[in-house]
């Protein structure tokens, strides 16, 4: 399998799948601890949003081949500040 990253990485990228099926393992403590599977549409590695030194809290790979959409925490955060006159109350 291909591994996309492992727990306790620096949180650099969101990871959104456009095709394929990957697995979480390892978010959360114990041997149990928590896995999924993503599929397309699923998003994972929020901690890159969250800025400063913050690692990612799980394991995400692929056993079969997939395709991920990797976004720069940089530049949704930049994405984000140039759009912050854009809001809508409700």
């Amino acid at each position: 399998g291909f591994m996309v990253f492992q727990r306790g990485e620096p949180a650099l990228h969101l990871y959104v799948v456009a095709s394929g099926t990957f697995e979480i393992c390892g978010a959360g403590d114990g041997a149990e601890a928590g896995q999924r599977l993503l599929v397309r549409g699923d998003h994972v590695g929020e901690e890159a949003l969250l800025g400063g030194d913050v690692s990612y809290a799980a394991t995400v790979g692929c056993s079969a081949s997939g395709t991920l959409q990797r976004l720069s925490a940089l530049s949704i955060r930049r994405a984000l500040a140039e759009s912050s006159s854009d809001t809508a109350s409700f």
